[in-house]
């Protein structure tokens, strides 16, 4: 239907016809994350020193050693999505260092109750 639309009325009316959201999209407050965003622009503005870690990617090159194991882990053919819970070792890992740091508090975190995503919204 966009190409032909597309084709009978030309590009920015394929676009627009595309493009139609359900009003009640307009009532869904937007993401927190974007308030952080811009509030670590007016702290960066009026001078203070701010390490962005608020949309996933540092403002900082990424250390050496990390690229190293990035590098050998792609050679090494580990080139797929992984499991959705996140690597099996690395949940025993964390597991194990929530139960050291939290102690008897806490009691023994399992890795079945440790879950790896690639940021707080995927949680």
């Amino acid at each position: 239907a966009t190409c032909l639309a597309f084709a009978l009325r030309g590009p920015q009316r394929a676009l627009e016809a595309a493009m139609r959201f359900a009003s009640r999209l307009k009532s869904i407050p937007s993401s927190g994350i974007r308030a952080v965003t811009v509030r670590a622009q007016e702290l960066r503005a009026a001078g203070r020193d701010v390490i962005d870690w608020h949309v996933g990617r540092p403002d900082f090159d990424t250390p050496r050693h990390i690229k190293a194991a990035a590098a050998a882990a792609l050679e090494a053919g580990h080139v797929h999505y992984g499991p959705v819970a996140g690597i099996p070792a690395l949940r025993e890992a964390l597991a194990a260092r929530s139960s050291f740091e939290w102690g008897p508090a806490a009691g023994t975190v399992s890795p079945e109750r440790v879950v790896v995503c690639n940021g707080g919204m995927e949680a």
